[in-house]
């Protein structure tokens, strides 16, 4: 991942109207010698994209995920103490999304036990296959074990859960990658 481009805090070059546009592209506007493989930059209403070579007037960059931008960042504050799940937020996705493997989550418990942040769709009252987080024990990042595909235009509830006994479920935030 780069260090130095387009600057030394991350290598995210922003948001771009067409592919044509991205950096080091032939013909594109944007011609940085800071540009390196693994660099990444948004094309509306195409998605995310990463840089796999590099060079000037030439650069090749490749779609990792579709959808309306590349992060959402929900901020939670949840914690659950109860029997059963409890919606602690949700998001509008739309179809065509992948979310990808490293969205994360922030979540634990404090008390021992397993904590666990779900994801389902609203309109249909469905579990989503395979999008949630899972943590045993302390606080930490959790990452999703694949990849999840979108299917329907819907708002999607985040469902926190503990399992049985003295355990609290915290859930401070999650960062969807697209």
């Amino acid at each position: 991942m780069a260090t130095r481009s387009p600057t030394a805090a991350h290598a995210y070059w922003g948001v771009f109207a067409t592919t044509a546009d991205l950096p080091n592209v032939a013909a594109s506007p944007t011609q940085k010698g800071t540009l390196e493989a693994g660099d990444q930059a948004y094309v509306t209403g195409s998605g995310l994209y990463v840089c796999t070579t590099a060079t000037l007037g030439a650069a090749v960059w490749v779609l990792v995920g579709g959808g309306a931008g590349p992060f959402v960042d929900i901020s939670l504050d949840a914690v659950v103490t109860g029997a059963g799940p409890e919606v602690v937020g949700a998001v509008y996705l739309f179809s065509g999304s992948v979310i990808l493997a490293a969205s994360r989550s922030l979540l634990g418990t404090l008390a021992g036990g397993t904590a666990t942040l779900r994801v389902r769709r609203q309109s249909t009252g469905v579990l989503v296959a395979g999008f949630q987080w899972s943590v045993t024990g302390v606080i930490t990042n959790a990452v999703l074990v694949g990849n999840v595909n979108i299917v329907a235009d819907d708002w999607y509830t985040l469902e926190l859960e503990r399992d049985a006994g003295p355990t609290v479920a915290v859930c401070y935030g999650v960062q969807l990658v697209r």
